[in-house]
């Protein structure tokens, strides 16, 4: 069994028949709850409704780019979403998660990578849904605020919102105070050993959440490559009511 707690409903959106039959089979012996999904405007309805916990996503839809029903989805809400795609170059993998996505895994499936992704989707979702005691009041990089609970980019110019991966990774680096954090402890902590560290994910994150703070209005880069280690946040303030 993947998870001990409440039922989680996963909406699948796969074009593939035969794909979509054995995913379903293996979540619901899983004692997921599933949701067929037949095109990307039932699955923004499904998380507009919040009837679904996590989407597994296709990205070679007939009429429909993948990507930009996660764009969409990702201007809306903060649900999981794992991409399951045949796409397995280095670029279309980066491309799905800077769109947005929380994991992604090829096919074919290795199903206990599979669960192994499922289930740590599912923890960084619960992890920033429900933080723990070492959570902190906002941080401020000048004019820009950031909610790490809520997964918000607060500036004069709107909001943004972060992945939970990429919330996790500024909490990680918060909590080391300015001290290098190793790209192994980041990974392990993020997404667990079955991630991929070969296909550079992690500095995929790390760039979009650069990127999103210099958006914002962030001047310099307050998360710094520490060479042959990993990162390091600097310059970070705390609101008086953390």
């Amino acid at each position: 069994m993947i998870l001990e707690s409440s039922i989680v409903r996963v909406g699948i959106l796969e074009d593939d028949p035969q794909v979509r039959k054995i995913v379903i089979r293996f979540l619901q012996a899983n004692h997921f709850v599933v949701e067929r999904m037949r095109d990307g405007a039932q699955a923004l309805s499904a998380v507009a409704d919040h009837s679904i916990d996590l989407l597994l996503l296709d990205l070679g839809l007939p009429g429909e780019d993948g990507i930009d029903i996660l764009t969409r989805l990702r201007g809306a809400s903060r649900l999981p979403v794992l991409i399951v795609s045949g796409r397995s170059e280095t670029f279309a993998i980066a491309r799905g998660l800077d769109a947005g996505a929380d994991d992604y895994i090829t096919k074919p499936i290795a199903f206990e990578e599979l669960g192994a992704r499922l289930r740590s989707v599912l923890r960084r979702a619960s992890a920033t849904a429900r933080p723990d005691k070492q959570h902190v009041g906002p941080l401020h990089f000048g004019p820009v605020q950031i909610d790490i609970e809520h997964r918000k980019i607060m500036s004069q110019d709107g909001v943004t919102t972060l992945t939970a991966r990429e919330a996790q990774l500024l909490a990680l680096l918060l909590h080391a105070d300015g001290k290098p954090v190793s790209r192994a402890a980041l990974t392990r902590a993020t997404v667990g050993l079955a991630w991929e560290i070969s296909l550079r994910s992690l500095d995929v994150h790390v760039s979009n959440i650069r990127r999103k703070l210099s958006e914002a209005g962030v001047t310099g880069d307050p998360i710094q490559t520490v060479r042959n280690v990993g990162y390091r946040l600097m310059c970070a303030g705390h609101s008086d009511d953390g």
